[in-house]
């Protein structure tokens, strides 16, 4: 058995390798053979080695022929810190991200649905033999001694205790237009996999919906969604109007803690600008957030069009946020600024 400083190493070392990973985690997430991997497939990860500190003696410096920088062998003396790979799960990997982030709890809503859950409460006079309570029927036989009566015997008691569920919905919504190409589509892509990771830890039920839009909008599969290439031009009020259809007549409020996340590089047609914003208000009473992401480079780190104009309504209604991914390793920012205040 491990003494007890062999443990407190162990978990140093497990501490020190948490950390490492931890330190990569935007890297990581980002990755695609992460966000393609099938259920249940365990990916690696490459972490920085870590081994116990110690005094290393230098070396002489050895003068050659090859001058200062190079040898042989050995084209450059700079130093590169190995690495080592770990073995992880998707769900494994879900646990450290959300851990680090911090991202608080959500307070959901409970449905008018209800979930049974039997439980042992309690003993009662009957009941089947396999739910016989020994200890406390021999009790009952001693108080009077004697033969056995069936009134001696005791069982344990189960009872049926409804439980609360809670249910969610998170409307996936991508403008589909020629100008989201496929390096903005896999930033859409990583973003709502984490997104809908998330969410399915917060809530017993969560359903996901999918709504691609151009100028107009249809709702479609998941892998359509993600997929999708080249449409037409740019309305967002289209998508923001059908996912509001949708969760008017699906989803009802009472029953469903409902979000929106819109995905879009920021360009609309300016005579639809209007219309959007009201939209986007008219939304926001009916869900419990409305997220615009912006997946292109943002003018001084602001949003650029459609973004600016929501950025001004973030102020004045608090289910609205408007975040941005320029790169795959901003997703666990977006995820932190979207996710991390009270919902």
């Amino acid at each position: 058995m491990p003494t007890d400083r062999m443990q407190r190493n162990i978990e140093r070392h497990h501490d020190r390798l948490r950390g490492a990973m931890k330190e990569q985690l935007p890297q990581i997430i980002g990755g695609e053979d992460i966000i393609t991997a099938p259920d249940g497939k365990r990916i690696r990860v490459p972490v920085r080695y870590l081994d116990e500190p110690r005094f290393i003696p230098a070396r002489e410096r050895q003068e050659s022929g090859f001058g200062h920088g190079a040898s042989p062998g050995n084209p450059s003396n700079e130093h590169r810190e190995p690495e080592i790979e770990i073995e992880l799960t998707i769900e494994e990997l879900s646990e450290l991200l959300f851990e680090d982030l911090k991202l608080p709890r959500l307070k959901p809503k409970a449905s008018s649905d209800e979930m049974s859950d039997t439980q042992i409460e309690g003993i009662t006079t009957r009941g089947p033999r396999g739910r016989l309570h020994l200890k406390r029927s021999v009790i009952e036989h001693l108080k009077h001694g004697g033969d056995w009566r069936d009134e001696d015997l005791r069982y344990r008691d189960v009872r049926t205790k409804p439980t609360e569920v809670t249910k969610a919905v998170v409307v996936f919504v991508r403008d589909a237009s020629a100008s989201m190409d496929e390096v903005k589509r896999y930033r859409v892509r990583a973003a709502s996999f984490w997104a809908l990771k998330w969410l399915r830890r917060q809530y017993q039920h969560c359903h996901a919906v999918f709504i691609l839009h151009d100028t107009a909008a249809e709702e479609v599969d998941e892998n359509t969604f993600f997929k999708a290439s080249v449409m037409g031009g740019t309305m967002l009020s289209s998508g923001v109007g059908l996912a509001s259809h949708l969760l008017s007549n699906r989803f009802p409020s009472g029953q469903y803690n409902r979000y929106v996340l819109h995905f879009s590089d920021g360009e609309n047609w300016s005579n639809d600008d209007n219309r959007f914003v009201q939209a986007v208000k008219e939304l926001h009473n009916e869900v419990e957030m409305y997220a615009f992401c912006q997946v292109s480079p943002m003018h001084f780190g602001r949003p650029t069009g459609a973004g600016s104009l929501i950025e001004n309504l973030g102020d004045e209604f608090s289910r609205i946020t408007v975040g941005h991914i320029w790169r795959n390793e901003e997703v666990s920012n977006w995820l932190q600024e979207t996710f991390g205040g009270e919902a």
